[in-house]
């Protein structure tokens, strides 16, 4: 299962949204968890390192703003340049043994035309991406057992 690194904070905020229990909680803290360590351990990370790479310093090394904006406009564009790369990367979540009620529970309960998410906006394009990916993890779970 894949999700866009620009929506990995939202789609660990919305699962959170549904009324779970038991086991099914607990699968979803498991992703919500796994998404939030990406979050944290890559994105968070190396959108920092950027922010190092790309700050204007003075002689002594020390930067002379932290504001973005307020830099030389080929180097802003340098910037947003490498973050929209690193933003429309992905999180790979292995389909495997390990994570397969996780993937398989978070998936049936999205799919679910009783799941109460609110969705307008972007939210429902995301919703649609979401789906589609957990059709994905299903299709793959099923032929899977088929060959078994």
């Amino acid at each position: 299962m894949k999700i866009n690194n620009n929506q990995v904070k939202l789609f660990g905020e919305t699962i959170l949204q549904i009324p779970l229990k038991g086991k099914s909680n607990r699968l979803r803290v498991r992703l919500v968890h796994l998404l939030n360590t990406h979050l944290e351990n890559v994105i968070n990370k190396e959108t920092n390192l950027l922010f190092e790479e790309y700050a204007i310093r003075d002689n002594d090394g020390n930067k002379l703003f932290h504001d973005i904006e307020q830099t030389q406009p080929q180097i802003k564009e340098e910037f947003y340049l490498e973050i929209d790369e690193l933003m429309s990367e992905y999180l790979h979540i292995e389909m495997n043994e390990n994570n397969k009620d996780m993937l398989l529970n978070i998936c049936n309960v999205l799919l679910d035309d009783k799941c109460p998410i609110e969705l307008s906006g972007e939210l429902a394009l995301f919703y649609d991406q979401w789906c589609e990916e957990c059709e994905s993890v299903i299709e793959f779970y099923n032929k899977q057992n088929e060959s078994e």
